[in-house]
């Protein structure tokens, strides 16, 4: 540690947790993700390790330990996309130096545990203090729009225009029904049949529990239905004071020439009420090729996200080496 500043380690209790929770809110880097109110939904073990300076929050990090692939430990919970240590600058002498010595020692004084997995915005984080400490990385893309929402109209893809107009006069006509912040077991039935479809988990009773009493404070819920064919599409959006987040989607295929653009409606809403309120949206991106081509056209730009993790497990070890092995020997084909 450099220099005279010392610090202090502490481990939050529940009736400190909003001193956190206002720290994360504050914080520039700060999102609903690093709160213990969203990390409360999730089943596991909540734990909050600050670090003080003069009885100031300068650093800290909240994070659940459960059991993930038969390996128990902090591990990236579902469906929160950003997850690790912030740290601040909140004394006289401003520099680098001084953040990595905050992030630093909170890594020294985090307490042992087999498994420690962190995942970030790239600006939001220094990497070297993870390897520091024997953190692995990889890298992994995101798809943000920041920007107000004018600006973002006039560049938008024509084709996307079109396709989003002839939906919203089909709405306007009655064809179709839009439902804001209602129920959300059609929106998860809908989840379900596109997790089918695609090859992807789906956990039920996980998505109840984060969205299930829906907080309108801080979700926004779309279901689309037809006279036709039923629920077609519906989203499910949180949002903070910084952004809104694309975190659920699901729709049904039909043979419509209109209506198998379904989730452009709800996606647009979603941009719209970000830009117009001064917020960021982030499309939470894909790897899958049709699908982070879409979010381009519909004006994504390139956000690159870093991953640290650390296991003394070695058969969790093999199992992540494995998948990545069979990921390369694929594209090699």
């Amino acid at each position: 540690m450099a220099g005279k500043v010392s610090f202090e380690f502490h481990i939050y209790q529940p009736e400190q947790f909003g001193a956190w929770d206002e720290y994360v809110r504050l914080h520039p880097n700060g999102t609903l993700f690093h709160t213990t109110s969203w990390l409360k939904r999730i089943k596991g073990e909540l734990s909050v390790f600050v670090v003080e300076k003069e009885g100031i929050i300068v650093g800290g990090y909240a994070g659940l330990s459960y059991i993930k692939n038969r390996q128990k430990g902090f591990h990236v919970p579902p469906l929160t996309p950003y997850t690790g240590p912030l740290v601040s600058r909140s004394w006289e002498k401003k520099s680098v130096q001084e953040e990595h010595d905050v992030l630093n020692f909170l890594l020294e004084n985090l307490p042992n545990a087999p498994h420690w997995d962190f995942m970030y915005a790239v600006e939001d984080t220094f990497i070297h203090p993870f390897h520091w400490k024997g953190f692995s990385s990889s890298m992994g893309v995101s798809y943000v729009i920041n920007k107000p929402y004018d600006t973002w109209l006039s560049g938008m893809n024509k084709n996307k225009i079109r396709e989003y107009k002839k939906l919203e006069e089909a709405v306007q006509k009655g064809e179709l029904k839009v439902t804001l912040n209602g129920p959300i077991a059609p929106i998860l039935d809908l989840n379900q049949v596109t997790a089918s479809r695609n090859g992807f988990s789906f956990d039920r009773p996980t998505l109840e529990a984060l969205f299930s009493p829906t907080d309108h404070s801080c979700t926004r819920t779309m279901l689309i239905e037809s006279a036709e064919f039923g629920p077609l599409s519906g989203s499910i959006m949180v949002f903070d004071d910084k952004g809104m987040y694309n975190l659920i989607n699901g729709s049904v295929r039909v043979d419509h020439p209109v209506y198998k653009t379904i989730n452009l409606y709800a996606l647009w809403d979603g941009i719209q009420f970000a830009l117009s309120s001064g917020r960021f949206f982030d499309f939470e991106g894909s790897m899958l090729k049709g699908v982070e081509s879409f979010y381009r056209l519909m004006g994504g730009e390139y956000q690159y996200k870093m991953r640290f993790q650390k296991t003394n497990s070695i058969p969790y070890l093999l199992a992540r080496l494995f998948l990545q092995f069979k990921s390369e020997r694929k594209s090699l084909k």
